[in-house]
């Protein structure tokens, strides 16, 4: 492997090992950070972890696809290897599924069809809120006793304080978000705990004509809060290219996707039913862009997000 790409002879051998197919045709994809993908023959997906530290993720991914495969349009794996027998990574093998990245076409569609595409996005995200979640919590060794607020609540203040440790913000910014943290927490008490899909976005979603034929990437489906689904929807109508690969960012028009969080609202209402569900998405919000502002310090984007959140107007400019 050389610069974390798999040679012709290893995908061969890989492919081989598990009496799949002749490859005769190798499309690595430009998508991922943590994941190298590629297109085997034009009929099979070959996802590689190239991160170590991913591989708790990969392994969550390959059960939750066997885990709702009857329920949701998901892959159908035929391998998933985690004994680094054949390459030093885990890996999962899947056919290919027929369709388009949801962000490559949105802009082509009516709004009859976008609300036609949500309508069964929302049915997909509801049935896996619904599912059976105990034996998710068996397989992975999770403690049943879940205590939302007190789960986001520190996530907040060690995201805030290692914000303050590395100098980030300024005092001043610091303070404001403390306290908004501070007088607005107890609206996370309220919780319904379900398994929840947190990577809605369109880069995740293929689609055939104005049907969606596959949802990808379960690394992240957890056993949480059903609402905590709304952050990534939320985010995604409002800042739509920050999901988009730089192939589909030309796209991309903010008034294509203003409309979203209403039309998910229409056809899944319970998952909004939650007192100050506004303030709740609020610090979900803040959770996420200081997760990130931790990665990019330098980032005045992610800085204008926290402010706009918690209505600073102490930024300079």
């Amino acid at each position: 492997m050389e610069n974390n790409v798999l040679s012709g002879d290893i995908i061969t051998k890989i492919f081989n090992e598990n009496n799949i197919t002749i490859v005769n045709e190798i499309h690595k994809l430009d998508i991922g950070f943590t994941n190298d993908i590629y297109i085997i023959n034009d009929q099979y997906i070959l996802k590689v972890c190239v991160d170590e530290k991913n591989e708790e993720n990969f392994n969550r991914e390959s059960f939750c696809y066997d885990f709702f495969k009857d329920m949701v349009p998901v892959p159908n794996i035929i391998v998933s290897d985690t004994s680094k027998r054949v390459i030093n990574k885990y890996y999962m093998i899947y056919e290919k599924i027929a369709g388009d990245n949801l962000y490559s076409k949105w802009h082509l569609f009516s709004s009859e069809d976008r609300k036609h595409i949500v309508s069964q996005l929302a049915n997909m995200i509801n049935c896996v809120n619904t599912s059976e979640y105990k034996l998710f919590l068996n397989h992975f060794k999770m403690n049943e006793d879940i205590n939302w607020h007190n789960l986001r609540y520190n996530s907040l203040k060690e995201k805030l304080s290692e914000i303050s440790k590395n100098k980030i913000l300024d005092n001043n910014f610091i303070d404001h978000i403390e306290k908004y943290i501070n007088n607005n927490h107890d609206t996370l008490i309220e919780q319904r705990i379900g398994l929840t899909y947190t990577d809605l976005h369109f880069d995740n979603v293929l689609i055939s004509g104005n049907t969606v034929t596959a949802l990808l990437d379960f690394e992240r489906v957890d056993v949480l809060s059903i609402d905590y689904a709304l952050d990534t929807i939320k985010r995604l109508s409002e800042y739509p290219y920050l999901y988009a690969c730089e192939e589909y960012e030309k796209f991309i028009e903010s008034k294509d996707y203003i409309d979203l969080v209403e039309w998910f609202k229409e056809f899944y209402p319970d998952l909004f039913n939650f007192k100050h569900l506004d303030t709740r998405l609020s610090l979900y919000a803040m959770e996420y862009d200081m997760r990130l502002l931790l990665k990019f310090p330098e980032s005045e984007g992610l800085k204008q997000r926290l402010a706009k959140t918690i209505n600073f107007r102490g930024l300079p400019g």
